[in-house]
């Protein structure tokens, strides 16, 4: 089923991040994505349909540090689809489809800023960047 879904902006309510100095042992970093809250949205500009999901982005580096951004997505979606979004969110519970596309769309738009935010407090990067390896001619 193809459903209409495409992200119109991104704003971010809060910004936490604490690093502890003397931290040792093992570290595991662990992303963790939450929706608090979708709720249909008025753009009386572009009259689209369109949802506001509420999220909480939160990367915690075992003992060592933790980072939580908390904001807000709004997606332009079909009619149908929108119904369909709202009717589901009653009972706290999204199609894995839309699911996934919501999901997806938090978490490149907050890994952005998370990556920002590693790099200002030089903790390791909680995704691995791609490196360009130059082979040599033979």
């Amino acid at each position: 089923m193809s459903r209409e879904i495409s992200l119109l902006g991104i704003s971010y309510n809060k910004i936490s991040i604490e690093k502890k100095p003397d931290f040792k042992g093992k570290l595991q970093i662990t992303p963790s994505i939450n929706i608090s809250s979708i709720e249909k949205q008025e753009l009386s500009l572009l009259k689209q349909d369109s949802i506001k999901v509420k999220f909480s982005f939160n990367i915690k580096y075992s003992e060592l540090a933790n980072i939580l951004l908390e904001g807000e997505i709004i997606l332009r979606t079909d009619a149908k689809t929108q119904k369909e979004i709202l009717k589901t969110w009653k009972d706290k519970s999204l199609d894995s489809e839309i699911q996934s596309l919501i999901l997806n769309i938090i978490m490149q738009k907050a890994s952005i800023k998370a990556i920002q935010l590693e790099e200002e407090m030089n903790l390791p990067l909680h995704i691995k960047i791609p490196r360009l390896e130059i082979s040599k001619k033979e």
